[in-house]
């Protein structure tokens, strides 16, 4: 809204196919504000350094998870004397040189190719988990074709309810669930089919290839686990919601209370 739709800067920045300038910056220049279009780059800058920095983390102690669960190859689970999972972090950084992508084929087509990957592996992670929330707690009415998937092993669930227990007694529940859970998988599902949809009226097979990738990728990394390793879903009399469970006491930390009125300030704001 502050940079004009003809200004000769945004029209290069849209012709060079670049990120050498941001709209934020040419906002800055045209309003007369010296040095802090250097101080917007530099906060850009160390924004995405921060958001690397903490998802190469997320990544890298996930594959350590999975490493120990059998789920992944076993090397990855090496950790340093210090703790550190070593060829866990190299493994997730070595996707960091996928950026290099750029020097051949510009900076804002690549960068398009990483917003449908993230966006849509970001939307089936969140459908993976309500589809899982769902296994965890809901139950369905006795028709025949809930019948026909829990003899094929494919129902969607009953797991608390089954069982006897009341979602209601956890002390993380939502009164509107397990409707919210249908919601996002409703919508999780329909992002992902539209997240390339524009490829469909000018196909493009590399915009399609890196549009709907990660939806191959998931199921084959899914059927494939079930195959190899020869495991089931579990039925909902078979889950297991005691073992392992720890404690309130031993999940939450005891709120300190605030020590002066800077302590007060900051627990009002944040």
């Amino acid at each position: 809204m502050l940079v004009a739709y003809d200004d000769p800067d945004l029209e290069r920045l849209k012709s060079a196919g670049t990120a050498a300038q941001s709209p934020f910056v040419i906002a800055i220049t045209r309003a007369g504000i010296r040095g802090l279009p250097h101080l917007i780059n530099a906060c850009i800058f160390t924004s995405a350094f921060s958001a690397g920095n903490s998802f190469l983390f997320c990544s890298s102690r996930v594959l350590y998870g999975l490493a120990l669960r059998g789920q992944a190859p076993k090397f990855l689970a090496y950790c340093t004397k210090k703790g550190l999972p070593l060829f866990a972090v190299l493994f997730c950084g070595m996707f960091s040189l996928l950026s290099f992508m750029s020097v051949s084929n510009g900076s804002s087509h690549v960068f398009g190719w990483f917003i449908s990957l993230s966006a849509t592996s970001g939307f089936t992670g969140w459908l993976v988990i309500n589809i899982t929330y769902l296994f965890f707690r809901t139950t369905f009415s006795s028709s025949n074709w809930i019948h026909l998937l829990t003899d094929l092993g494919l129902t969607l669930g009953r797991g608390l309810l089954a069982q006897g227990f009341d979602p209601k007694q956890n002390a993380y529940n939502h009164p509107w669930q397990p409707y919210i859970s249908y919601w996002g998988i409703f919508f999780t599902t329909f992002f992902i089919l539209i997240n390339g949809f524009q490829v469909f009226w000018s196909f493009n097979a590399s915009d399609f290839f890196t549009a709907y990738i990660n939806i191959p990728i998931f199921l084959i990394l899914y059927f494939g686990y079930k195959v190899i390793k020869k495991t089931k879903i579990w039925k909902p009399e078979e889950m297991d919601f005691v073992s392992g469970i720890p404690t309130l006491e031993e999940t939450e930390i005891p709120e300190v209370p605030p020590k002066n009125v800077f302590e007060k300030i900051a627990g009002i704001i944040f």
